[in-house]
């Protein structure tokens, strides 16, 4: 009943800051049935998420595009960017439809997939270390 994220492990933000930065979010439903999603971060003032819920139905994806608003200043190269995003589903059966969705987040058993926001130095950088590839669908250390 999992879903399948890309990129599965964080999203992965080049500067600079002092601008909106985009990054698209895709969520596959590998399922036989549709799936209803939300996503939350523990910083809404520094996101906007288009959408932040929906449904993807079986065999299916959907993107989602997070956009981290601008600084009024660019935070220091080093600074550890302790954001994180909550993408949590259910499985909606069939015998379910006609079910209001507000009954199914708190009935149906939820999902969660934690995603962590990593602050990447601009394109083309040189970056001593770790080493990090801003290219990569992820964006993890590598």
């Amino acid at each position: 009943m999992s879903v399948i994220l890309q990129p599965s492990y964080a999203l992965a933000f080049n500067r600079p800051f002092i601008k909106n930065v985009m990054r698209p979010l895709y969520i596959t439903n590998p399922n036989a049935d549709p799936i209803q999603f939300k996503i939350k971060t523990n910083a809404p003032m520094l996101y906007a998420v288009r959408p932040n819920q929906g449904r993807v139905n079986p065999g299916k994806a959907v993107e989602v595009l997070v956009m981290l608003r601008a600084k009024e200043e660019e935070p220091p190269l080093d600074v550890k960017c302790r954001n994180k995003f909550l993408v949590q589903s259910i499985l909606i059966s069939p015998e379910k439809t006609s079910v209001p969705l507000v009954e199914l987040w708190s009935t149906l058993p939820i999902r969660s997939h934690k995603l962590r926001v990593n602050y990447l130095p601009p394109e083309g950088h040189p970056l001593d270390s770790p080493t990090v590839k801003a290219g990569t669908a992820t964006g993890e250390i590598l």
